[in-house]
C-alpha cells in the first residue's frame, strides 16, 4: 500500500512540471495566434489601400477620357455652327453677286413668306439657313417646306 502511495506521489510530482509546461505552451500559442492575426490584418489593410488607389486612378482616367470626349464634341459642335454660318454668308454673297440668280434683295415685299422660302429652298439653302436669312423660326420654315412638298411646288 505504501508503495502505491509513493508511486502516486511520484507521478503527481512528474505531472506538475508538465502542467506548467502546457500552460507556457498555451500562452505562447495564444501569442503566436494573436501575432499571426495582427500580421494578416495589416496585410489586408495594405492590399485594400492598394486596390483603393487603383480604383481611384481608374476612375480619374475614365473621367479624364470622358472630359476629353465632351470637349472634342463641343469643339465639333462649335466648328459645325461656324461652318453653317460661313455657308450662309457665302450663299448670301453669291446670290447678291450672281445676276442669273435672283438676289435676296429681289425677294421684295410683294413676295409672300412661302415664295421666299420656296425660292431659297430651290437654290439649295437648308431650312436652318433659310430661317436665319428671313429671320423666322426654323419650325415655321420646315412646316412651309413640308406643305410646299405636299403641294408639289418644290
Amino acid at each position: 500500500m505504501h508503495l502505491i502511495s509513493i508511486l502516486a506521489i511520484v507521478i503527481l510530482f512528474q505531472r506538475k512540471p508538465l502542467e506548467k509546461k502546457d500552460e507556457t505552451d498555451l500562452l505562447e500559442d495564444a501569442q503566436t495566434i494573436h501575432q499571426s492575426i495582427e500580421a494578416f490584418v495589416k496585410r489586408m489593410e495594405r492590399e485594400n489601400e492598394v486596390l483603393y488607389q487603383k480604383l481611384v486612378d481608374y476612375i480619374k482616367a475614365k473621367e479624364n477620357k470622358f472630359n476629353e470626349i465632351v470637349q472634342m464634341l463641343e469643339e465639333k459642335l462649335d466648328t459645325k455652327d461656324t461652318e453653317d454660318n460661313l455657308v450662309i454668308r457665302e450663299k448670301s454673297s453669291a446670290l447678291q453677286q450672281d445676276s442669273r440668280q435672283p438676289a435676296i434683295n429681289e425677294l421684295n415685299v410683294k413676295q409672300s413668306k412661302e415664295e421666299k422660302i420656296s425660292q431659297l429652298y430651290k437654290q439649295g439653302f437648308s431650312p436652318k439657313q433659310i430661317a436665319k436669312l428671313i429671320q423666322s423660326d426654323i419650325g415655321e420654315v420646315e412646316l412651309i417646306i413640308n406643305m410646299l412638298r405636299k403641294k408639289q411646288l418644290l
